[in-house]
């Protein structure tokens, strides 16, 4: 999006969209449209972890085999959902 260098109006409210305004190249695009409405989103929380079972530290095993780790991810709603 932030390609579109000549965007004059941007409409998006009572969408669900939002845009990542904590980025800065996001913002500063954001800042150059005269015209907008767009909710703004909050950094998203994910991790990525690794289970391992062991008798022994010396025996750990992956717990998840050929697969380095597991993506968590956390989503936040503006708002109460169905």
């Amino acid at each position: 999006m932030t390609a579109l260098a000549n965007l004059r109006e941007l409409w998006a409210g009572d969408t669900g969209l939002c845009a990542p305004t904590y980025k800065p190249k996001i913002r500063a695009w954001l800042d150059r449209i005269p015209r907008k409405e767009i909710a703004s989103c909050r950094p998203a929380a994910a991790y990525l972890t690794q289970a391992v079972q062991l008798r022994e530290k010396r025996d750990a095993v992956p717990l998840v085999a050929a697969e380095k780790a597991l993506l968590r991810v956390f989503l936040v709603a503006a708002r109460k959902t169905d």
